[in-house]
């Protein structure tokens, strides 16, 4: 379903029943990125998943996008569809966003999960996520961008998993909600605006970091972040890449709903 909060048609589903739990994808994705594990999740909460501004089925306006906004957004949502106090769960530059929720709008939220994020996006990634841009602005094959990102998202282990790479690259092949170049450099502009170093140590919710070891993206940033916000717990995958909700499923599962207990 679509509703027009914030200015912006927000596509979202709504799964389950019980404490509200808002799942916040990240950089490029959609509402598929939870689906190894929305079905456990959507078992025990009533969980929110949603398109950001500038993917999916989400509008893409070709107009700077702020992680403040985007922030905004989801609060939007979140009292247009009266979601009491929901727990937040952000992966990557959802967890960007959810820092910002719990620094800007605190009071409407309960605890706080922050996967694999970012504090200030890295020199390295910055460098990467540029290339990418050019990429997509030639109109690259889709094939050959998809394989220039795995070895940044994915670990030795899975990357040496040819079924499980292929059946990846095949969905996203396949996917019928590919971003577009406008919400692709939108969405990059808004990361690279991002800067927590400020105000994350003043985050107060009860926090679990998950971070993994092979993140080449973010496990400096999530150890700090870990570290510096007062009440986090921090979870560290051993052989995982950035995304451990596609390498690990059962045992990102298991953490989640161990810490929401």
């Amino acid at each position: 379903m679509k509703l027009l909060v914030n200015g912006i048609e927000l596509y979202y589903e709504l799964h389950g029943k019980g404490k509200p739990l808002v799942l916040i994808g990240g950089f490029t994705s959609d509402v598929s990125l939870w689906r190894t594990v929305l079905h456990t999740l959507s078992s025990h909460y009533q969980v929110l998943v949603f398109d950001n501004r500038g993917s999916g089925q989400s509008s893409s306006p070709d107009e700077p996008y702020k992680i403040e906004d985007m922030a905004q957004d989801v609060i939007s949502l979140i009292l247009e569809l009266k979601l009491e106090k929901p727990h937040i769960l952000g992966h990557s530059m959802g967890g960007a966003i959810a820092q910002t929720i719990a620094h800007r709008h605190g009071d409407l939220i309960d605890k706080l999960i922050i996967c694999n994020s970012m504090i200030r996006l890295g020199f390295a990634s910055r460098l990467m996520k540029n290339r990418m841009i050019e990429r997509r602005r030639a109109n690259t094959d889709p094939m050959e961008i998809i394989e220039t990102k795995l070895p940044w998202i994915f670990s030795k282990d899975f990357l040496q998993d040819k079924a499980r790479v292929e059946e990846l690259t095949s969905f996203e092949l396949m996917h019928p909600y590919s971003q577009s170049f406008v919400g692709f450099k939108r969405q990059l502009d808004a990361l690279f605006d991002f800067d927590s170093r400020k105000w994350h140590h003043q985050i107060p919710h009860q926090t679990l970091v998950i971070g993994s070891e092979e993140d080449a993206i973010c496990l400096q940033d999530t150890t700090t972040l870990g570290k510096n916000i007062p009440n986090a717990q921090f979870v560290n995958f051993p052989k995982v890449g950035h995304a451990p909700h596609l390498e690990k499923p059962h045992e990102f599962k298991h953490a989640v709903c161990e810490f929401l207990r």
